[in-house]
């Protein structure tokens, strides 16, 4: 009995004697190295990553990095250049006391970030396990350390394929993606299942029309059926512009693309080529850019318009049509300075029809009102043409021809409110004017004089006296109407068409050798047309 027991305890001593001495394999990471694309400090982030997901693992026995560099010191061991070799990884490695090295370089072309990593076995020199990969963007540099360090700690050596199946069951966002297993297109797109695999690491690629490649390992398991989940970046980018005010219309290299609303407006697949973005709206500056879009990412665009807010007015034409003139006597005489009769001046007298034109300025206070200030000419040619003709006695008689023009040259203030319709926009204006800097009424007065023999005779001409009239007016004007702008560029050039009522008062003027002053109010429709520039 007691010899079985001493043979028992043997056994338990010797087996644990014998699991105590199972040993890890000693491995170390080298710093990786990078071709472009990445800083020092983001390298050094990624090599730490590396080695705390293999300590993770609990596979191997992992050189901390500081002791690394500690015994690399006491060593005496000097590098010149970047250790990624399989000659510099072994004489580390050997310097160490390490069983395996890994080490490798991360770059960048174009958009893509290249990882390059593999493991050496320090006593052959030989590379046991290379890790080749390539990612989109910079954050799934992390996830590649994690998977690497994945890979190198399921690494067995001697370890064959076994013919035992497992399976993967790939799902890509979105779906339709062409599935390379090692290599070999299968006959079906995502999402599918790849059954049977046999165990061991396979290389899965993922290729669809407008989207990167995805590409990665995964280790199949006897009898197991792992999920891949893969969402493919898209290869077009994706542009989102606001716009200060909204409501502009949007063009993208020229083709109308919508409304700009408050939320924005959003456009999808754009490919990495050179965009010319033109956003527009009637009275404000025009949003010009270029844009080259980012493949998968989305760009922001806060589009600022400001309101043009100066306005000349050039070129303005106006036509007067008279309506109503008030009545005023006016006092004639004749050639003794004695008063005879009396000539009225009744609104059929006030005959004539006005012209003119102008030009002027503006600010847009805001895009509905603007305040001016304006120059106006305007001419009444003929405005008033009276004939007067009394008889003295049956062979003596006075005719009296009378023709006046009137024609000012005034400042205006205005005010007009505008309705942006769009392209045609209607309006309201007010202007009105009291200083006039040259303002006149300018004729002829002619008196005739003339007799006969008898009654039955013609009147011949005994003499004519003529006065020429040359005074100055006090001429006011008040005009209230409306019209319509037509905008022949969203930001800058417009017609103007507009008809308003004009109250027009010549004040304060007589004919010769009369003291009587006259002052007539003329109403009329006025109509016009101008051009206008905004700044």
């Amino acid at each position: 009995m007691k010899k079985a027991l001493l043979v028992v305890g043997l056994c338990l001593l010797l087996t644990g004697l014998a699991m105590g001495g199972t040993q890890k394999t000693t491995i170390s990471v080298m710093d990786l190295n990078t071709s472009s694309g990445l800083s020092q400090k983001e390298l050094s982030l990624l090599t730490d990553k590396l080695l705390n997901s293999l300590v993770e693992y609990r596979v191997y026995d992992v050189v901390e990095r500081s002791k690394r560099d500690e015994i690399l010191k006491e060593q005496g061991f000097q590098m010149t250049g970047a250790c990624s070799e399989a000659s510099c990884l072994v004489e580390v490695g050997q310097l160490l006391g390490a069983q395996k090295m890994i080490g490798g370089t991360i770059g960048k072309l174009g958009t893509i970030y290249v990882v390059e990593l593999r493991m050496i076995d320090i006593q052959t020199g030989g590379i046991d396990l290379s890790f080749s990969r390539n990612y989109g963007k910079i954050a799934d540099l992390l996830t590649a350390m994690k998977e690497a360090a994945e890979i190198f700690s399921s690494w067995k050596p001697g370890a064959g394929q076994s013919s035992k199946p497992g399976g993967l069951f790939v799902v890509t966002e979105p779906d339709g993606a062409k599935i390379l297993v090692d290599g070999q297109e299968q006959t079906r797109l995502t999402p599918n299942l790849i059954y049977p695999l046999s165990e061991g690491l396979h290389q899965i690629s993922l290729i669809k029309e407008g989207y990167s490649l995805f590409s990665t390992s995964r280790l199949v398991s006897i009898g197991k059926v792992d999920t891949i989940n893969a969402p493919l970046m898209s290869l077009a980018g994706k542009l989102k512009i606001k716009t200060d005010p909204a409501g502009a219309k949007l063009f993208l290299n020229k083709k109308y693309q919508g409304i700009v609303t408050e939320q924005g407006i959003t456009i999808d697949d754009l490919t990495d080529s050179l965009y010319k973005i033109k956003a527009t709206k009637w009275g404000y500056k025009t949003y010009n850019a270029k844009l080259t879009p980012t493949p998968g990412r989305e760009t922001k665009i806060e589009a600022r318009m400001p309101l043009r807010r100066w306005k000349i007015n050039f070129c303005s034409f106006d036509f007067v049509k008279n309506l109503v003139s008030s009545t005023e006597d006016v006092a004639t005489f004749d050639s003794y300075s004695a008063t005879t009769q009396t000539m009225s001046v009744t609104e059929d007298d006030f005959v004539g029809s006005g012209l003119g034109g102008g030009a002027g300025v503006g600010f847009a206070l805001n895009r509905n009102v603007t305040l001016g200030l304006m120059y106006q000419f305007r001419i009444y040619p003929n405005a008033i043409r009276k004939n007067f003709s009394s008889d003295w006695y049956s062979t003596t008689m006075q005719s009296e021809d009378l023709e006046i023009n009137f024609t000012s040259h005034t400042p205006l203030i205005n005010l007009a409110v505008a309705v942006p319709w769009g392209r045609l926009e209607p309006y309201g204006e007010i202007r009105y004017g009291t200083i006039s800097f040259s303002a006149k009424a300018d004729g002829e007065y002619e008196i005739q004089y003339m007799s006969r023999p008898s009654v039955d005779s013609a009147y011949t001409i005994d003499s004519t006296i003529t006065r020429t009239i040359d005074d100055k007016v006090v001429y006011r004007t008040l005009q209230v109407g409306g019209g319509f702008l037509f905008w022949l560029k969203p930001d800058r050039e417009a017609l103007r068409v507009y008809w308003m009522y004009s109250k027009d008062s010549f004040e304060d003027f007589s004919l010769p050798e009369s003291q009587q002053e006259i002052d007539l109010k003329v109403s009329g429709l006025q109509f016009g047309c101008g051009f206008t520039v905004h700044f």
